[in-house]
């Protein structure tokens, strides 16, 4: 979507001039009209109007201000002679001194891939994408800067917070500044920098996402208590969560050809689009309690109720929030609490057994590590560690 935002017009050499915005980058957009010998006004051909040049020049700035200065310098320097040849070459020139520097992003992409790191090719994809805007990014912005090595957290801070104000979500800002982060990471030893810049992005502020979190070992029970009462397949729905890492849309749409022999095979809604596929193992004792809902009822649905739910009311949860105040758990500012948390519990539960990340990665469908990461809160080995060590105190004081 392109919008306007400054113009020039030079009366005396019937030039335009108008910057515009493309994405994150801005453009300049020069025009001279073709005038009609007969009337001196700007010729008209099926109520369109002509120009004898129509040109637009990629500016590689996300800064306005950068933009509209360099808008200022191509108005100087296309004064004088409005020939159409002498127009063209002079915004060759332009175009030439104005366009984005690149930084060297093979070679740098290349030091990160000899690190043999662990995602997809998605991943890897959509990391070179935003390696190669981030410097072009940096070319306009800071055209002094000759070197990666005197990237400075500034400069991140800078970057980062250009990110924040993209239309996209929170949770996908964070994911694309960790992205960053990860990638220069590795580069630290071979750039000679003493800590990672990326290290030092500003906190999130309010209006980012708030984090979720895994179920803890004492609540769970409750959980499942509580499920049980609600009845409308919450329970065996909760069940398969907690050893599936699937999404609530997913488990609502799962059909029953889609387990075999304990295993899950699903196409998630949300990464489909990539191709991901993701596989789970159904333990023995929770398919001894989904096998009445596998043998049963007409629908190819597993979980018939809950899809049409689904349909009616599209992703509201409200009655499972009703069933986790009931069991005493609820959010608060720092941990957002929901059906999702059984995927944050599933990846949890998987590290703190040591599953692989590989393994982890195919289960929960993920294309990268820092996703995955958002998702393992194996720290809670240490809280429990703690409780049992406090067990272990009131023996002593009671003895």
């Amino acid at each position: 979507m392109q919008s306007h935002v400054a113009s020039g017009f030079f009366m005396e050499k019937k030039m335009y001039t108008s910057l515009y915005k493309k994405g994150q980058v801005y453009y300049i957009h020069v025009r001279i009209p073709a005038i009609d010998p007969k009337t001196g006004k700007t010729l008209k051909i099926k109520g369109k109007y002509q120009y004898k040049v129509n040109k637009h020049i990629k500016t590689g700035c996300t800064s306005r201000g950068r933009a509209i200065t360099l808008q200022e310098e191509t108005e100087r320097q296309l004064l004088g002679d409005t020939d159409q040849d002498h127009f063209i070459n002079e915004i060759a020139k332009i175009t030439q001194q104005i366009a984005p520097k690149k930084r060297g992003t093979d070679e740098i992409w290349q030091i990160y891939i000899d690190t043999n790191p662990e995602c997809s090719p998605n991943a890897l994809t959509s990391k070179h994408r935003l390696l190669q805007s981030f410097l072009d990014w940096l070319s306009a912005s800071h055209p002094t800067l000759t070197t990666i090595r005197k990237i400075t957290p500034e400069i991140c801070d800078e970057y980062a917070d250009i990110i924040k104000q993209m239309p996209i979500t929170g949770k996908t800002k964070t994911n694309k500044i960790g992205m960053l982060s990860s990638i220069f990471s590795t580069l630290v030893v071979k750039v000679q920098w003493q800590e990672n810049p990326w290290k030092y992005v500003k906190p999130p502020t309010k209006k980012d996402s708030i984090p979720g979190r895994e179920f803890y070992s004492d609540e769970i029970p409750r959980i499942l208590q509580e499920c049980k009462k609600a009845g409308g397949e919450w329970y065996e729905i909760s069940l398969l969560a907690a050893v599936s890492y699937l999404r609530y849309k997913d488990l609502c749409f799962l059909e029953k050809n889609q387990i075999q022999n304990n295993f899950i095979t699903d196409r998630n809604f949300k990464t489909c689009r990539f191709g991901t596929v993701s596989i789970a193992y159904i333990p023995e004792n929770v398919m001894d309690i989904l096998r009445p809902l596998i043998n049963t009822g007409d629908s190819k649905y597993l979980f018939p109720t809950r899809a049409e739910r689904y349909n009616i009311s599209g992703n509201k949860k409200g009655t499972y929030q009703h069933i986790l105040r009931a069991a005493g758990v609820k959010s608060d500012q720092y941990c957002r609490i929901s059906f999702h948390s059984w995927r944050h519990t599933a990846n949890t539960n998987a590290a703190d057994d040591g599953i692989s990340l590989a393994q982890r990665l195919l289960s929960g469908g993920w294309n990268n590590e820092e996703m995955q990461k958002k998702y393992d809160h194996s720290i809670r080995g240490f809280r429990d560690a703690g409780q049992k060590a406090g067990k272990r105190i009131a023996q002593y004081l009671t003895a």
